[in-house]
């Protein structure tokens, strides 16, 4: 059953992106909105239904966390994205979403403490991110333009999503 979950969420979550680009002409606020009702419209029965337990008792124990978790998984990282595409391609998006196990990685090591550091791990985070700088091209980067701006923007959205599972990590460990 919770693979089904899984399956359905992460198929709302990829079917957003087909909003994004359908929404162009909606300010990014409308979109982002728009977006997270929808996520939560799919979510919410689904795990109240699928798992066929209570919600109500684990949501009260800690009501802030589902509206945190809300907040730093879909609706800041969905607005993020749905700007940054009013300047930036989808291939170059899709590219940007890594950016978030790397995000992961550095926050987890230098912030946290919870993953030893790892020289190969870090050659690895140095790679992707000339990666990222190849696949954009050289030009872009030295460039003060608005692609930019959108990339960082992205990116930023990336990380506010690697401190929300961080938040879940930590506040969810007792709970259901």
């Amino acid at each position: 059953m919770n693979i089904a979950i899984l399956f359905a969420i992460s198929a709302a979550w990829a079917v957003g992106y087909l909003f994004i680009g359908a929404m162009s002409h909606v300010p990014p606020v409308t979109a982002t909105a728009a977006m997270t009702i929808i996520a939560t419209a799919v979510i919410f029965p689904a795990i109240r239904f699928g798992l066929g337990r209570p919600l109500l008792e684990t949501l009260l124990r800690r009501p802030w966390v589902p509206v945190v978790m809300g907040a730093t998984a879909i609706a800041v990282p969905n607005f993020t994205v749905v700007v940054a595409e009013q300047t930036v391609d989808p291939d170059l998006a899709a590219v940007l979403g890594t950016t978030v196990p790397i995000a992961t990685i550095l926050l987890t090591t230098f912030v946290t403490r919870e993953t030893a550091f790892c020289g190969v791990r870090m050659i690895g985070v140095a790679t992707s991110f000339l990666g990222l700088a190849t696949f954009m091209g050289w030009d872009e980067l030295t460039d003060e333009g608005t692609r930019l701006t959108g990339v960082l923007i992205m990116m930023s959205g990336g990380l506010v999503f690697a401190l929300n599972g961080l938040f879940a990590a930590r506040q969810t460990r007792d709970l259901d």
